[in-house]
């Protein structure tokens, strides 16, 4: 098991990652969200032994979730609204992020049909043919 440390590879992770960021011109509201998740991600590659993406998953909440608690609340925020599409405009989203987001919603108790409801129409459409991962 590797420890919890924070590795140069990680540091200039992070500095590339708020350098990136700034660069982009995003909203100061979605900056922080953006950081931790992708700083999330970045530890979840480091630190996780499972081959398998449910296992991985599993492992690594049980393990370290509670470290990024704090993204609970972004994650919340973000499910409330429709799925992120793997283009832009009605674009439909990648059937893992589609899996991801039902999962999440379940989890956190959000109205699967109020949230696939307000999203927009040729985009739901589009997203009612991407299947859900195992």
């Amino acid at each position: 098991m590797k420890d919890w440390r924070i590795t140069d590879k990680m540091q200039l992770a992070e500095e590339t990652i708020r350098s990136w960021l700034k660069s982009k011109g995003y909203p100061p509201e979605f900056l922080h969200f953006f950081f931790q998740w992708t700083l999330l991600n970045l530890y979840y590659n480091e630190l996780s032994k499972e081959s398998n993406e449910v296992d991985r998953v599993l492992e690594f909440g049980r393990k370290y979730g509670k470290m990024f608690s704090n993204i609970k609340n972004d994650a919340f925020d973000l499910i409330k609204t429709e799925c992120v599409g793997k283009g832009r405009g009605h674009a439909p989203p990648d059937g893992w992020v589609k899996t991801a987001s039902l999962q999440l919603r379940k989890a956190l108790n959000v109205d699967l049909n109020s949230v696939c409801a307000n999203c927009r129409k040729e985009k739901r459409t589009e997203c009612q043919k991407i299947k859900i991962r195992p």
